[in-house]
């Protein structure tokens, strides 16, 4: 039994899986989704030549060890494209003023009652700088809407190494401080 990276079957969202010995990628579309990507990752895939649709059409799989380099990453290439196909594609338009709010970390969200500055964002994607005051370690950040229209973030830290230290998920304390510069454009960019 090898590393399961994702498993096709059962997570509806998933669309490649690494194993030890083999790689593939989902090429039927799951529940939910539209099938034009995953048709046009299977196409993408058996054009390499390399590497074989499940017997059920489900997936497409590649052994390692039947794959030169760059056959590879001809594959991993496939894979990103149809992450990227069906991954959405958020605009951001600059704030007029850049929001700077310092408060308290107390959990792994940040929520609109903790920073009242980003309440007329609630339910937009915002994106900055995330600094923890403490030690100054700092990181590009992207806030997350959460679900339902929630008031809250979850926050996405570039690169995501910086999570350890600026926003660990072992540590839900400390002074922090974000720099907002840039909102979803389909948000009203001056606060109500």
């Amino acid at each position: 039994m090898g590393l399961a990276y994702v498993r096709p079957r059962l997570r509806p969202g998933s669309w490649r899986f690494l194993e030890r010995k083999r790689v593939g990628i989902v090429v039927t579309a799951p529940t939910g989704y539209p099938s034009e990507p995953f048709a046009e990752a299977r196409d993408l895939a058996a054009a390499l030549g390399t590497g074989n649709a499940s017997s059920d059409g489900w997936y497409y799989t590649a052994r390692y060890d039947d794959l030169t380099d760059a056959q590879l990453n001809d594959l991993f290439s496939v894979a990103l494209h149809l992450l990227d196909t069906l991954s959405p594609k958020i605009a951001f338009t600059p704030l007029p003023d850049p929001v700077e709010p310092t408060f308290e970390r107390n959990d792994h969200m940040i929520w609109a009652k903790s920073v009242p500055a980003l309440d007329a964002y609630v339910g937009r994607w915002l994106r900055g700088t995330i600094i923890r005051l403490q030690t100054s370690a700092a990181a590009e950040v992207d806030l997350e809407p959460m679900a339902g229209g929630a008031p809250g973030w979850r926050p996405r830290l570039t690169p995501t190494s910086a999570r350890e230290t600026v926003w660990s998920t072992g540590d839900l304390s400390g002074e922090m401080k974000l720099e907002i510069q840039l909102v979803e454009s389909t948000a009203d960019v001056t606060p109500s």
